[in-house]
């Protein structure tokens, strides 16, 4: 998984136009920014879930990692994609949210 250090913003500015894929992105309104996927990494607006609840599908792409937010946290560090803008987000979401994952092979 593409991840950037909450420590290092360089590159959130424009990382995520670089991830999302060319289409399955909503786009009925004019603040729609579509991906370039550059990278080939794909990334599909699965939106994100908590509970029995599940939202955002069409707008966002939510990614789980398994670096933990802190030693004794039930969160972890999230990267997240929106339909409106290009940015990549960093931030950190309780460990049981419904989020994506991306298998690497090595």
């Amino acid at each position: 998984m593409f991840f950037i250090e909450k420590t290092n913003d360089k590159g959130t500015d424009t990382a995520g136009k670089h991830l999302k894929t060319t289409s399955g992105w909503y786009s009925g309104d004019f603040d729609y920014k579509p991906g370039l996927d550059t990278y080939g990494f794909a990334a599909l607006p699965a939106g994100g879930g908590r509970g029995n609840d599940i939202y955002d599908v069409g707008h966002s792409a939510y990614f789980c990692s398994a670096t933990s937010y802190d030693v004794d946290s039930n969160s972890a560090y999230r990267s997240s994609m929106l339909y409106y803008n290009d940015n990549l987000d960093v931030s950190y979401d309780k460990k049981d949210y419904g989020r994506s994952v991306r298998c690497i092979k090595d």
